[in-house]
């Protein structure tokens, strides 16, 4: 799983610091090729259906393989690096969750101070990983409610997500390639990290820049 989570990692840095021709590479060869495996993959399960063992082992391949293939389409989405430092962190913010409100679907809400200095790597990790707690509380966790709020503290900018989803033991269960993109994206950017969840109690992501801590309230 590490080895993946790098090289979907170096998928993603190489979407923000290329060129609109690797966006299309992105979205359409690496999305088409992961797309033919996939369909490869149930064609091997429906042959080998009458051995259970296998065919379960292909489904779990399966799986992961739609998840890269999900993270790949969410990429070719990200804003492009010159407009992410046009915008700020705030306005990306409100585009991301803007974008994961819909009719019928759950209560996202956006809560963010003014005034934060984030510097460009924390603040494209902060977006990064606001993007995939998102992608996982409403496609994964079936969240109803999903509160993403940024904040200043004495020891620096914070981002939570908090969701009231399905839950989870991080220490147990099959997360995907989610967290481990979540995680992964904290640590290059030298950022703080916890996560909080367990089955039926939803999940908070919490992310800290310490390098740019908020002088104290005089």
């Amino acid at each position: 799983m590490r080895d993946l989570t790098s090289v979907v990692f170096a998928l993603i840095e190489e979407r923000e610091d290329e060129t609109a021709e690797v966006e299309r590479a992105l979205h359409d060869e690496i999305s088409q090729t992961l797309t033919a495996a996939g369909m490869e993959l149930e064609a091997l399960r429906l042959r080998h259906r009458d051995k259970p063992e296998l065919a379960g082992e292909v489904v779990t391949v399966q799986r992961l393989f739609e998840d890269v293939l999900g993270q790949v389409r969410a990429l070719s989405q990200s804003l492009p690096p010159s407009a992410f430092n046009r915008v700020g962190l705030p306005i990306a913010l409100e585009r991301l969750v803007a974008g994961f409100r819909r009719e019928g679907g759950p209560v996202v809400r956006l809560m963010q101070e003014s005034r934060l200095h984030i510097a460009p790597p924390a603040a494209r990790a902060f977006h990064r990983i606001a993007r995939l707690a998102l992608d996982n509380a409403i496609r994964h966790a079936n969240a109803r409610k999903v509160e993403v709020l940024l904040r200043n503290t004495a020891r620096g900018p914070v981002l939570e997500i908090r969701d009231d989803g399905a839950g989870f033991d991080p220490a147990t269960a099959e997360t995907g390639l989610g967290l481990p993109l979540m995680r992964y994206s904290a640590s290059k950017a030298n950022l703080e990290f916890r996560l909080d969840s367990s089955a039926g109690a939803g999940t908070i992501v919490f992310v800290r820049d310490t390098s740019h801590p908020c002088p104290p309230a005089s």
